[in-house]
């Protein structure tokens, strides 16, 4: 009671009112999301994301095509999408992108 009796005294005064109880459970969200993308495939999504076909990809981070394909295959499994521009739209709900 003695908290609800603060919270109202506190918005009459003209301030906004957020239960800390929130504050500290959205904190915690956020430090539990872990990428499930290695380094390497956030790069590779990035340059993706820039509208790279695979062999600029390649050249760019040094690395064979045929190893930039297998990299976007495995983008879209762990995205759960099906093919490169899904992926990109994924990544930039999920801000891995």
């Amino acid at each position: 009671m003695k908290s609800l009796t603060n919270a109202i005294r506190f918005m009459a005064a003209g301030e906004r009112y957020f239960p800390l109880e929130l504050i500290q459970e959205n904190k915690a969200t956020q430090k539990a999301f872990v990428s499930p993308l290695s380094d390497r495939e956030v790069s590779v999504l990035n340059l993706l994301a820039d509208g790279m076909p695979n062999r600029e990809i390649g050249e760019n981070l040094g690395l064979a095509e045929a190893t930039v394909k297998m990299h976007v295959k495995s983008i879209c499994r762990k995205l759960g999408v099906t093919n490169r521009t899904q992926a990109v739209i994924q990544a930039r709900n999920l801000k891995l992108a």
